[in-house]
């Protein structure tokens, strides 16, 4: 059996993984899929990572948090840590599960608790507090977790690292079990898994830079020579197209923008009838910065 697929990791299977700013996927499938399957290491350790030791120690804190809430006499526990045997579905071995915290009930596991620290709980997203109105990814996740311990909900509880003003810095969300749910979730993530996991078919390349890095770190240096189908060889084509363009996009881009500071001598701003076309100052560390005013008037 292939290394087993973790809760948190269910919803990069079905294209729902958390995704920056600028929708860049934090994880693509292609990542995913190398890591199950060997290519790559199955987890990271980078030191330098300054986000996620911020993620980590705020962790901490919203279980503070949390475990301060609670006035009953319920135990709670660390869940498995990495190293740790993981919690395992009973009927699809190939699923695994690590929440924080695990509530016990009289001895015995209950219901999983997860801890999230997200920059903020902004009302796209995050629903209100009490109810299971997560974004998409922490859904499935909590989902994955109740279904792996056969708990009847699961809880996460999330603070916000930098919440913008007289937004929420703090909510508790509960899913119930929904057996319906479970099994629509849990079994594309299953076609996923014994498709691309199993079958080795290699999820398609997305264009993020995730695949990238995915594609970088799995390359090992071999001597060998591999002859490309016509679609590669057109694919290589169009790339050289597209590369040549954009050296020809980048030496206009410099003809230009030397026309421009040509035009403006000693000046600092650059108008026209419509506005500030153009500035060119120098910083508090007396560098000169010239800057092209885009959709600006006045």
């Amino acid at each position: 059996m292939s290394r087993t697929l973790g809760a948190s990791e269910v919803s990069v299977a079905l294209g729902l993984g958390r995704r920056r700013e600028d929708g860049e996927p934090y994880v693509s499938q292609r990542m995913l899929w190398s890591r199950l399957t060997g290519r790559i290491e199955r987890y990271d350790v980078d030191p330098d990572n300054v986000d996620a030791e911020i993620g980590k120690w705020g962790e901490a804190a919203v279980a503070n948090r949390f475990l301060s809430e609670q006035h009953t006499p319920m135990a709670f526990g660390a869940g498995p840590l990495l190293g740790q045997p993981p919690l395992t579905h009973p009927r699809w071995p190939w699923l695994h599960a690590r929440p924080d915290l695990i509530a016990y009930n009289q001895g015995s596991p209950w219901y999983p608790v997860e801890l999230k620290n997200p920059r903020e709980l902004d009302d796209d997203r995050w629903g209100e507090s009490g109810t299971d109105q997560l974004p998409d990814e922490y859904l499935v996740q909590v989902i994955a977790q109740v279904a792996v311990m056969g708990a009847p909900f699961g809880i996460l509880a999330a603070m916000a690292r930098a919440p913008r003003r007289n937004k929420r810095v703090w909510a508790v969300y509960r899913y119930d079990r929904n057996e319906a749910q479970e099994a629509s979730v849990l079994g594309l993530a299953h076609e996923w898994y014994q498709k691309h996991v199993v079958g080795g078919v290699a999820p398609p390349v997305d264009g993020s830079q995730s695949t990238t890095e995915a594609l970088n770190r799995s390359w090992k240096p071999r001597a060998v020579t591999r002859f490309a189908s016509r679609e590669v060889e057109q694919i290589c084509r169009r790339l050289r197209q597209v590369k040549t363009a954009i050296d020809q996009q980048e030496s206009h881009e410099t003809l230009l923008t030397q026309q421009i500071k040509d035009a403006m001598g000693e000046a600092e701003v650059l108008r026209g009838i419509d506005g500030t076309l153009a500035t060119w100052r120098a910083n508090k560390n007396g560098d000169r910065v010239f800057r092209l005013v885009v959709n600006e008037e006045g």
